[in-house]
C-alpha cells in the first residue's frame, strides 16, 4: 500500500509496473498498480491510495514482512519508553518541587 500520488500516472517520476522496488534487503519487481478510482491530482489527501501488487512468492515475501513488522514494532517500542520516561521525570521533578516547598 502507498499513497497514490507517489505512483505513476499521477506522479511521472513515481513507480510504475515493471519497476523494481526495494524491501529490507530484497528487490522486487511490481507486477501492478492500482490507484484509488476517485483520486484526484488537486491538493487533497482525499482518496490518495493505492495498492501495489509485487511480483514474488509468499513465503520469500513473509520473511520480509515479519523483518518490517519487528522493526516497525522496536520502533513503537521505542516511542513507548520514551514517553513513560518523560512521564516518570515530570512525576520526579513534581515530588522534588514539592518536597522543596513543603521544606522551605
Amino acid at each position: 500500500m502507498t499513497a497514490a500520488h507517489c505512483v505513476y500516472p499521477n506522479n511521472v517520476e513515481g513507480n510504475k509496473a515493471g519497476d523494481e522496488i526495494t524491501l529490507l534487503d530484497q528487490t522486487i519487481t511490481i507486477s501492478t498498480i492500482h490507484s484509488h478510482p476517485n483520486h484526484t491530482q488537486e491538493g487533497t489527501l482525499k482518496h490518495d491510495i493505492a495498492l501495489i501488487l509485487l511480483l514474488m512468492a509468499t513465503v520469500c515475501l513473509y520473511k520480509t514482512l515479519v523483518l518490517a513488522v519487528i522493526a516497525a514494532g522496536l520502533n513503537l517500542l521505542k516511542q513507548i519508553l520514551a514517553a513513560m520516561l518523560r512521564v516518570l521525570v515530570h512525576l520526579v521533578l513534581g515530588i522534588i518541587m514539592n518536597v522543596t516547598i513543603i521544606l522551605g
